[in-house]
């Protein structure tokens, strides 16, 4: 959910970049055969962490709140992603995250897509996605009738 909430409304080159010096601040990591690998970092992580240190990432004001919240409301228990996972019916699962701040519909459904592997929940909004569907199954045209 993290990478989808850095990832709104910017490019993936500057959404992954940012997510990368998150990863290697406070990730932790380990070294093997010469090379540093890292651990994306935990909500109990993330949540002790100040906006300040989220936003050196290159994170926005907001999306460092929402992260840090976010990060809170599972460690305090609020949101229990074992449950959310558990359960049958994917509006639901999108319901119930959209009522937590910084999470709408796109990157409700972004998580679940990624996180979950839930098919039926692809961004059909997002607007990157429509154009590679539409070179690839529709020539380019944009409009939505033959």
């Amino acid at each position: 959910m993290v990478d989808s909430i850095v990832e709104q409304q910017i490019s993936l080159k500057a959404a992954h970049s940012i997510e990368n010096r998150l990863i290697k601040s406070f990730g932790s990591s380990v070294k093997m055969y010469g090379k540093t690998y890292y651990a994306y970092p935990s909500p109990d992580e993330l949540s002790d962490l100040d906006l300040q240190q989220l936003r050196d990432c290159g994170l926005s004001f907001r999306k460092a709140e929402y992260i840090r919240d976010l990060s809170l409301n599972i460690v305090n228990q609020e949101l229990n992603l074992e449950s959310l996972e558990k359960r049958d019916n994917t509006e639901d699962m999108i319901e119930e995250l959209c009522e937590i701040r910084g999470i709408g519909v796109w990157t409700a459904e972004l998580s679940l897509l990624r996180g979950l592997g839930r098919l039926d929940a692809i961004p059909a909004d997002d607007i990157g996605l429509r154009r590679v569907i539409s070179h690839y199954y529709r020539d380019d045209q944009k409009n939505k009738c033959r």
